[in-house]
């Protein structure tokens, strides 16, 4: 049994935003597809997206909901992974039962073109420009986002045919619990786009170098006559393909096949122009911010001009593009501006505040960050302090214990951040509760400050609501 001629498709971890995604997927494909996952209040995104796809959903993991009637189980990374109740049912079962990571790579293999994003940042909102536009261009596109939500309402997840597949390719272990490949080695694309390689999942990986090394063993799965397409201002990936002579495209704003040109932030808007080796190709403007994107963008141009796609259509696509949910979304609007993001690496901290600071420039900025596994904040804890001292203010939450971390390796708090900013020289990091955060944002911020939830953790996400009702009960 396989994903493509399964009828009735049961996810193990549903809400998962990649398992949320391949979910509606699947749907769109004309299956009939459930799932379940530990009991959440449904104000979560993935919740309301499943919801209006009137996707079935139990609340807990029973037994009870698995039986012959299903031909086709995904595993989820976390929950147990093979060891989760349901997952054991089906196999006593006798029902086809494969991972997430694994679904994925199948399905890249039904597409006449399949496409992988992988890098450390920006790729999930690469995959949901590139999806975009494959979209606008009325192609068959089946697509997989790890996102509720992009481009003012597409849920991650869809699917209208099978010529291209486009999906994230995540560096991750595919099962915390019991398969420690890393995702994206289950895939075999046609063509990758890589944005980055960084420093990430220290629970996982152990150095730059055992990261590099997972990236190096990806490229190696392209299928034949493939290319990756890499962003060449990325020291760390140009080197690793130079290394090893990889098939490749190259995009940035430097030394490269597709160079971005000419920059410019004009009323709200970055223009650039797209520059194929040395003769304008198109002038481009986006609707998102941050030169990340703007190289990100750049990519997708490249991919599209060596598919031979229509590029003034393409372009026009690019203009009309949101960002993903939680990347640098605008909220609120008033007398002063919220935005909500999910950087959770100090590098996209970095970058989201750089990007702040470009489109308002004399505007006090004030953050409210909740840290992502304790794994990651005492790696890169002194990286961490660097980048949210560069707010004017920071509100740091209680760390978010991811499922897959050890209770007894929780020994890094946000008081310890608070603290080593001070000794740093810093007094501008504050530790707070979900509790006691909106009263004190409420004394300390002004009008025509800038408000920033930030981070990956639950808590953060909570705060949105809550956020918009008190700026407009205080007319703010």
């Amino acid at each position: 049994m396989t994903i493509l001629n399964a009828k009735k498709v049961y996810l193990v971890g549903i809400r998962g935003v990649g398992m949320a995604a391949l979910a509606i997927a699947l749907t769109k494909m004309g299956k009939k597809v459930l799932g379940s996952d530990i009991a959440l209040s449904n104000n979560s995104a993935t919740a309301r997206v499943l919801e209006n796809q009137n996707i079935q959903v139990f609340q807990e993991f029973d037994e009870r909901h698995i039986d012959d009637s299903i031909d086709f189980v995904v595993v989820p990374a976390s929950h147990g992974g093979s060891d989760n109740i349901e997952v054991q049912k089906a196999v006593k079962l006798g029902i086809t039962a494969i991972s997430y990571a694994q679904t994925l790579g199948d399905m890249l293999n039904m597409a006449t073109t399949s496409i992988s994003v992988c890098g450390a940042h920006g790729k999930t909102n690469t995959t949901a420009l590139l999806s975009s536009v494959l979209l606008d261009l009325g192609l068959p596109i089946t697509y997989i986002v790890g996102a509720a939500e992009f481009n003012n309402g597409n849920p991650g997840g869809g699917s209208t045919g099978l010529k291209y597949c486009v999906v994230e390719a995540d560096e991750y272990v595919t099962s915390v619990d019991s398969d420690p490949t890393p995702k994206f080695l289950y895939q075999n694309p046609s063509y990758i786009i890589a944005t980055n390689i960084d420093f990430d999942h220290p629970d996982v990986f152990s150095s730059l170098k055992d990261v590099e090394r997972v990236f190096e063993r990806f490229f190696e799965r392209l299928k034949p006559r493939g290319k990756v397409f890499y962003c060449s201002d990325d020291k760390t990936l140009t080197d690793l393909i130079e290394k090893n002579k990889t098939p490749s495209v190259s995009f940035g704003t430097h030394k490269a096949d597709y160079i971005a040109k000419n920059i410019l932030f004009i009323d709200g808007k970055y223009q650039f122009d797209v520059y194929h080796h040395e003769q304008k190709l198109v002038h481009c403007v986006l609707q998102i911010s941050g030169l990340h994107n703007v190289i990100s963008a750049t990519g997708v141009i490249a991919l599209a001009y060596e598919l031979e796609l229509d590029i003034t259509k393409v372009v026009k696509s690019i203009y009309s593009f949101a960002p993903a949910q939680r990347r640098l979304q605008k909220l609120f609007d008033n007398t002063i501006t919220y935005f909500d993001d999910y950087a959770h690496h100090p590098t996209e901290i970095h970058a989201t505040l750089s990007t702040l600071r470009t489109m308002y420039p004399e505007r006090r900025i004030t953050m409210i960050f909740q840290s992502h596994t304790y794994s990651r904040t005492e790696a890169l804890k002194n990286e961490f302090v660097k980048a949210l001292t560069q707010a004017d203010k920071t509100y740091l939450l209680p760390i978010y214990s991811s499922v897959r971390e050890d209770e007894n390796a929780q020994h890094i708090t946000s008081e310890d951040l608070v603290e080593m900013a001070k000794q740093a020289g810093h007094d501008n990091m504050e530790s707070v509760t979900l509790e006691t955060v909106v009263e004190k944002l409420s004394h300390d911020i002004k009008q025509d400050d800038i408000v920033i939830t930030v981070g990956a953790g639950d808590q953060v996400f909570t705060l949105r609501d809550i956020l918009i009702s008190e700026f407009k009960k205080r007319n703010l």
